[in-house]
């Protein structure tokens, strides 16, 4: 089962009746203190995040360390009108990953994820993805 197959199912059990989800991104969030700076090195140090986008909300919610279609607990609801790309660009902290703060704290998506944050975007205002 591929990724996003996993982290779909995963959110079923936080759907409301009717709710429908339009795409779903795995981040990283980086942990702030000397600790991450210092573990980063070693693989650790960062918190893998499931971001679902449903037709009503995004939730953004943590999950485990090594395996990131789990979910663990919903963090935060973020209202559906919020934007989370254009994801393009570089980040310092991991090499690749677009950086975002649009949902309540600095995350990263890989390339991989970005034709999902193009999808969710493209569903505020009924356009088609990259158009």
């Amino acid at each position: 089962m591929a990724i996003r197959d996993k982290m779909r199912a995963n959110a079923g059990s936080l759907l409301s009746p009717g709710e429908v989800v339009q795409a779903v991104i795995s981040a990283k969030a980086p942990d702030d203190s000397l600790v991450w700076v210092l573990s980063s090195s070693l693989g650790r140090g960062a918190q893998n995040r499931v971001i679902i986008v449903t037709d009503k909300r995004i939730v953004v919610c943590s999950s485990g360390l090594y395996r990131s279609a789990r979910i663990k607990e919903v963090l935060r609801e973020v209202p559906r009108g919020t934007k989370i790309g254009p994801a393009e660009g570089t980040a310092k902290v991991f090499p690749r990953a677009y950086r975002t703060r649009s949902l309540g704290e600095w995350l990263y998506i890989y390339p991989r994820f970005w034709p999902d944050v193009a999808t969710a975007d493209a569903a505020i205002d009924g356009s088609a993805p990259g158009g």
